[in-house]
């Protein structure tokens, strides 16, 4: 698998449930924005004085190639410092950052020790949408960067020093907020790639996330809705006091949804999330489930092990049924949901 995180922000109704999905955050003053394409949301990050803010994906596993597109627009004074936006760790240790100078409008690329590995060229004014791809390669002497800008390139460095730590990978992803009410930015569509397999293992152009909700009942119905009054795929649209739960083993609860309304083509993959929860202290574990056609997929096994929610991603490059990418009528007749495994 080449594609191991995707972000759109749709499927938050308040910035307090981002926690559920990211480590280390402090989100100030942040809140939720319309879309870049103008549906759905976009994450519109401020910070607060004397507090930085960050949001990290989970640990993604170690490799040296990581590939991350995100879509951008800013608002701030050109008097602020450079910050970095964007960093790729190895543990506690960044291996390479992504800068961003508000006085020149441009972006750079370092080691984590601050190191300059490239300057770019392309001026990125306020108030306008960008879509930033960065790739690294990172080894102590022949590691290479790139950053592309709308799909045309900024900075192409090779034959680099890209290591910061005592390893030649890194294994998760964080968007980092310095302190100060004064720096907001907004964040949308974001992918990541690590570099392997045979497909989506390099930049992938100017990408957009359509979330797709519930619409219907699914094969399978065993979890139950907490609300009698509330059928089972109504219970589980929005992150609220509404769900379905099980205490049996083996049990799975799957939907139907709403189909596509924006996107029709170029398909990179299909993310199934779930929010998922313990009503007691005790450590669950979990299935993301993904049924297209006649054949079933499972994701690994998710632990819960807290009462409070936990989004657990289920990424699928190519439809399993056909094998082949992933069609919009292959998206429109999926069923998805969640499976108790212990």
């Amino acid at each position: 698998m080449a594609v191991k995180w995707i972000e759109g922000f749709e499927d938050y109704t308040d910035v307090n449930q981002l926690p559920f999905v990211y480590v280390g955050d402090q989100f100030g003053n942040s809140s939720f924005d319309t879309g870049r394409s103008d549906y759905g949301q976009s994450l519109l990050y401020s910070g607060v004085a004397y507090a930085e803010s960050s949001f990290s994906t989970p640990d993604l596993g170690n490799q040296g190639t990581w590939i991350v597109g995100f879509a951008f627009k800013h608002d701030v004074l050109t008097s602020i410092s450079a910050f970095d936006i964007l960093q790729i760790f190895d543990g506690i240790t960044a291996q390479v950052s992504l800068n961003f100078d508000p006085l020149s409008q441009m972006f750079s690329i370092t080691r984590g020790n601050g190191t300059v590995l490239g300057t770019g060229s392309t001026v990125i004014p306020n108030d306008s949408w960008f879509y930033v791809e960065m790739k690294v390669v990172i080894d102590s002497s022949v590691g290479t960067i790139d950053l592309n800008i709308n799909e045309i390139s900024d900075i192409s460095v090779t034959g680099l020093n890209t290591k910061n730590s005592s390893n030649s990978y890194a294994n998760f992803i964080t968007f980092p907020h310095p302190n100060g009410y004064f720096i907001k930015y907004w964040l949308d569509d974001i992918y990541v790639l690590d570099g392997t397999g045979s497909v989506n293992n390099d930049l992938l152009g100017d990408m957009k996330v359509e979330m797709l909700r519930t619409s219907g009942e699914g094969a399978y119905t065993s979890w139950s809705s907490n609300n009698g009054n509330i059928p089972r795929w109504k219970a589980v649209q929005v992150l609220d006091t509404n769900f379905v739960s099980t205490t049996t083993n083996g049990n799975k609860g799957t939907f139907n949804f709403s189909p596509l309304q924006k996107l029709n083509s170029g398909f990179a993959a299909v993310a199934v999330n779930v929010f998922a929860r313990n009503s007691s202290p005790s450590t669950h574990t979990v299935d993301v489930v993904l049924k297209s056609g006649a054949t079933e997929i499972l994701s690994t096994d998710q632990t819960i092990d807290q009462i409070t929610y936990r989004r657990v991603q289920l990424i699928q490059e190519t439809d399993p049924d056909t094998t082949a990418t992933w069609t919009s009528e292959g998206i429109n007749a999926v069923d998805c949901g969640i499976k108790l495994i212990s």
